[in-house]
């Protein structure tokens, strides 16, 4: 068993979401890890309020 997991998102993924950008730009700031984790917890949030009864 090997002890290191393979990734479950495809290479292209970051390609597509960077759009030929800088990759450097992903870490600043509001750059595409920011936006991607505001994303992400709204989507999360929203899915909390639509489970609860």
């Amino acid at each position: 068993m090997p002890r290191w997991k393979e990734p479950t998102i495809a290479d292209s993924i970051p390609d597509q979401l960077l759009n030929g950008a800088d990759a450097k730009t992903a870490f600043s700031n509001n750059g595409l890890l920011d936006q991607s984790k505001k994303a992400l917890a709204g989507r999360v949030l929203n899915a909390e309020m639509d489970y609860r009864v």
